[in-house]
């Protein structure tokens, strides 16, 4: 689902690029829904959950001002809530990657 919507939206799914994520407007998933409603509700949420998790689109969220639709417009506003949670998740990752390299360096050095 997320090499289709990569191919169909390359500029708001960035999903295997090197590019900046977008922020995407809340309730994409209904829009994204009507527009495949040949794909399963599970594997839309399932897709949408794996891109938004990523550092890289919480990332975003700490520093955009925009959310976007399908069709690129602007459609809302990253909130201080959103930016302050974003960092949140940021910071968690980093703290989990940070524990897993230090494991992986003590199991190397074993």
């Amino acid at each position: 689902m997320l090499a289709r919507l990569s191919t169909d939206y390359p500029d708001l799914f960035t999903h295997g690029t090197k590019r900046a994520r977008i922020p995407l407007k809340r309730g994409i998933y209904g829009d994204i829904r009507e527009r495949y409603p040949e794909i399963s509700a599970r594997v839309v949420f399932a897709a949408l959950y794996r891109y938004t998790r990523t550092r890289k689109y919480q990332s975003a969220l700490t520093y955009s001002t925009n959310r976007y639709d399908l069709d690129g417009n602007i459609a809302g506003s990253v909130t201080p809530e959103d930016r302050a949670k974003a960092k949140e998740n940021v910071k968690r990752s980093l703290i989990r990657r940070s524990k897993v390299a230090k494991i992986e360096k003590s199991e190397q050095g074993e």
